[in-house]
């Protein structure tokens, strides 16, 4: 079931440099956005937010730190891990690396949902840092399905054209 589900998600030809590109700005963008939000929350000050009013009051929540760890931090690390697991596999071309990097999104991306169902709902404010953040997950995301699903097509059509 294993090697079913690894050459499933295998590369059957090279990923393609538009791909890689976005996925390591999205992913480095990430980065900064979290990095700069986990910056403010250790330094004690505020965020302010030029477009929306309301970062202060989602950053400050109970949901904005999880066991004690800031939001902001993990989301860093989720960030970071993405960005050097594609840099890892695109210079020593070892599978894990890519598969680390692209279904990482998907749990980020089922994460973002429930921090966006928070801020709508639970809080009734939006926070614009975290707003960048979810639409850079959610483009991981899409790439991610992308890369999954254009080389499950072609593992079935070279199943069924051999």
């Amino acid at each position: 079931m294993m090697n079913s589900v690894n050459s499933f998600l295998k590369p059957l030809r090279p990923i393609p440099k538009w791909w890689s590109v976005t996925f390591l700005i999205f992913g480095f963008l990430g980065f900064l956005d979290s990095t700069y939000l986990a910056a403010k929350h250790y330094i004690g000050f505020s965020v302010n937010c030029s477009i929306l009013n309301g970062c202060e009051q989602v950053l400050s929540s109970s949901y904005a730190t999880i066991f004690g760890v800031p939001v902001a931090l993990m989301g860093a690390l989720y960030y970071l891990i993405i960005f050097l697991a594609l840099i890892a596999y695109l210079d020593w071309k070892k599978f894990l690396f890519l598969k680390i990097a692209v279904i990482l999104p998907i749990a980020g991306f089922l994460f973002t949902l429930w921090l966006l169902v928070t801020q709508i709902f639970l809080l009734e404010a939006f926070c614009l840092y975290c707003l960048v953040s979810a639409v850079l997950t959610t483009g991981l995301f899409l790439l991610s399905l992308y890369l999954i699903l254009s080389k499950r097509f072609l593992l079935y059509e070279r199943k069924h054209n051999s």
